[in-house]
Parts: C-alpha cells; sequence; structure tokens
C-alpha cells in the first residue's frame, strides 16, 4: 500500500511538471467583442507581428470566438523578443496650470494630444486649472516604430476587410456599421480610441488641408445640409476615402472626394496619428 501511494506521489508530480512545461510553451486567447490584434498585443506583452506569424494571419482582420495561439509571456521571453517591438509608456502625473493646452503639455512631455486623451479618457480639448493629467511619455526604438504614413497604410488596408459589410445605423460592427461606428472600429485596430459620434471625432488630432491628406486621415462632411457635422470617413489615397454609405448606397464603400454631392458637404479633415 505503502509502495503504490509512493508511486502515485511520482506520477502527480511529473504530470504537474509536464502540464506546468506545456502552459508555459504555449498560451491559447478566445477573441472577444471590441479586441483588436493591438489591444491583445498590449495586454499579453506580445508583437502584432508574433502573433500573426505564429497563426499565419496575412492581416490585422480577427474575428468573435477565433482561437490565438500567443507566445509565453514570461519576463525573459518578452524583454529578448519583443523589446524592439512594442512601446514602453513611462507615466507621470501633472497638475494643469492655468494657460495650459494639450498641445503645449504634450510638448513639453514628449508625447502627442492623441496620447494624452487616450491616456485620460478625454473627448475634447477643454482642460480645467487644478485637474490631474496621466502623462504617458512613450519610449520607442526609432528603427522599428511605425511612421505616421506606415499606420495610415495599415488603417485603410484592416478598413479595405469590410467592404460590402451593412449600413446599421447604431452599427459598431463589425457586421453591421453606421458612418462613425466605422470610423472608431477601424481606428480601435492602432489603439486610438475614437469618440462615438462623427462631430465629437472633429475634436482629434490635428487639422489638415485637403490638398496633404495622407492616408488614414479622417475626412468629415456636414449631409444635407446639415450645421454640423454628421459623416465620417477614412481617406485611402488617390482622392478617395472609404465609409460606411447609406443603405441604398451599399454600406461601406469607396467614394471620390470629388463626386458633386461629397465635394458640396465636405468639412475637413483631422490627422489623429500624431
Amino acid at each position: 500500500m505503502r509502495k503504490y501511494c509512493v508511486t502515485v506521489i511520482i506520477m502527480s508530480f511529473f504530470l504537474f511538471i509536464g502540464g506546468t512545461s506545456l502552459q508555459a510553451s504555449q498560451v491559447d486567447y478566445t477573441v472577444q467583442s471590441g479586441d483588436s490584434l493591438w489591444s491583445i498585443s498590449h495586454y499579453h506583452g506580445i508583437s502584432i507581428n508574433q502573433i500573426q506569424e505564429l497563426n499565419g494571419l496575412q492581416s490585422d482582420f480577427i474575428k468573435i470566438g477565433q482561437v490565438l495561439i500567443l507566445k509565453n509571456t514570461c519576463p525573459e521571453d518578452v524583454n529578448n523578443n519583443v523589446t524592439a517591438e512594442i512601446e514602453s509608456p513611462v507615466e507621470d502625473v501633472y497638475v494643469i496650470q492655468p494657460g495650459d493646452s494639450l498641445s503645449s503639455i504634450a510638448q513639453k512631455f514628449g508625447t502627442s494630444v492623441t496620447n494624452l486623451m487616450i491616456a485620460n479618457g478625454l473627448t475634447g480639448e477643454f482642460l480645467l486649472a487644478g485637474d490631474t493629467l496621466v502623462i504617458q511619455r512613450v519610449e520607442t526604438n526609432p528603427v522599428s516604430r511605425a511612421g505616421d504614413r506606415q499606420v495610415g497604410n495599415r488603417i485603410v488596408e484592416y478598413a479595405e476587410q469590410f467592404l460590402g459589410v451593412p449600413y446599421v445605423y447604431g452599427g459598431n460592427g463589425p457586421y453591421g456599421f453606421d458612418c462613425s461606428g466605422f470610423t472608431k472600429y477601424v481606428y480601435n485596430v492602432v489603439g486610438v480610441a475614437l469618440p462615438r459620434v462623427a462631430s465629437d471625432q472633429t475634436n482629434m488630432g490635428t487639422v489638415v488641408d485637403k490638398n496633404s491628406l495622407l492616408p488614414g486621415d479622417l475626412v468629415f462632411f456636414r449631409c444635407n445640409g446639415a450645421s454640423i457635422v454628421n459623416h465620417a470617413g477614412i481617406y485611402v489615397g488617390d482622392g478617395k476615402f472609404i465609409h460606411a454609405s447609406s443603405p441604398r448606397s451599399g454600406g461601406v464603400i469607396y467614394t471620390n472626394l470629388s463626386e458633386s454631392y461629397y465635394a458640396r458637404s465636405y468639412a475637413g479633415a483631422r490627422r489623429v496619428l500624431q
């Protein structure tokens, strides 16, 4: 009886060691609603490129319920393999002074207006003296940091996967969008949290002249003679933008900015990739 107990204990020990080893070598994650490769990579300490390689993904598109294989995220792996590709935020707390603006604070701490708004859940640029801001200064390897144009092209590539998805009033995707729901959903893939309403999205980033548009810039319109912005899209280049149009127009489509209806309705553009 004693010999049998010892045998069971030894077998249990080796099963535990084996189970621990297997768990350390592979981590599975089931995609949830609202997830993006950026949010998954940020939470698990693994780069987007690594997730794509481990799962044979050719783009950033993922589906709810999809099971992804994630590399072991022990400190050794993160330090040795990922530091060249992920960003390391350094947090400060700043007390807002009279006369401060988001742009002046961003310049002072070497960050961007967009990062300040995301870190503090801001939907506009109004500041109140005496309030505090969380400052996330991002220190990156210049070689691995993607430029605005590269990230803009990535946004466009991701947005194009939804061509033909139907227009749904109040739709947040991925199976139905309205215009601002589409832009908000697409920008989430690179970690940019846009407000839900098109008119509020005009407060993000910086103003861009129509002649200086780059892929990934937000474009806005006052459709049907509206006094405020009521439509948004994403510039893709060559004078075109992608947007969730009306049900009659086919949902998510390309449109030329020069098309008479949108040329008349054009209300400006913003660049949120600072």
